[in-house]
C-alpha cells in the first residue's frame, strides 16, 4: 500500500505524495493494530484462571 501510494502520488505531488504515502502507511497500520492486538495480547498473556488450570494440570502430571 504504502509504495503504491507513493508510485501515484510523489511525481503528482512531490513532497506531499511522500508524506501522504507516510501517513497513509501509518493509519493503516495503527487500524490492523486495533483489530490485531487483542487477540494477540489474548493468546499471550491469557486470563489468571486460565493458567490456574494450566498449573493444576502440570501438577498433577509431576
Amino acid at each position: 500500500m504504502y509504495f503504491l501510494i507513493q508510485w501515484a502520488g510523489v511525481p503528482a505531488f512531490e513532497n506531499h505524495g511522500l508524506w501522504l504515502a507516510f501517513i497513509s502507511f501509518t493509519l493503516a497500520r495503527s487500524v490492523f493494530l486495533v483489530f490485531y492486538m487483542p487477540a494477540l495480547g489474548r493468546r499471550l498473556f491469557p486470563p489468571e484462571r486460565d493458567r490456574d488450570m494450566d498449573k493444576k494440570a502440570f501438577a498433577d502430571q509431576a
